[in-house]
């Protein structure tokens, strides 16, 4: 099962179906590259904090340090070559990246209604 991180990610940061962010997660779990073993142990270990005041705020800053935008675009079409995720599913994934984008390519502000709670 994903961890609350990612769901947070996922769902409420990305706003994917439920089905698009378990599939995104498998892909990530059977991927042998070393950029998403990476990031998937990443994702792990940020939930592993004892507790909220250890871990970074969610905000956009921390956001951009933990997963920038263009290294989540180059991740997802690294699980593309892979063959870990379909061409479709991975379209889905880089369409809601990018609504979450500003002008600059970096994450938009983050909405009060989004603020990650474990």
């Amino acid at each position: 099962m994903p961890p609350p991180f990612w769901q947070f990610l996922t769902r409420r940061w990305l706003g994917l179906s439920p089905d698009l962010a378990h599939t995104w997660w498998n892909a990530l779990s059977r991927s042998r590259w070393t950029e998403a073993r990476t990031f998937h142990q990443a994702v792990l270990r940020y939930d592993q904090h004892p507790a909220p005041a250890q871990r970074p705020r969610e905000d956009k800053l921390t956001m951009s340090a933990l997963v920038a935008p263009r290294d989540l675009m180059r991740l997802v079409e690294d699980l593309v070559r892979e063959r870990c995720l379909l061409r479709r599913e991975a379209t889905k994934i880089e369409d809601a990246l990018l609504r979450r984008l500003d002008a600059a390519g970096e994450w938009q502000e983050q909405r009060q209604e989004e603020a990650y709670d474990r």
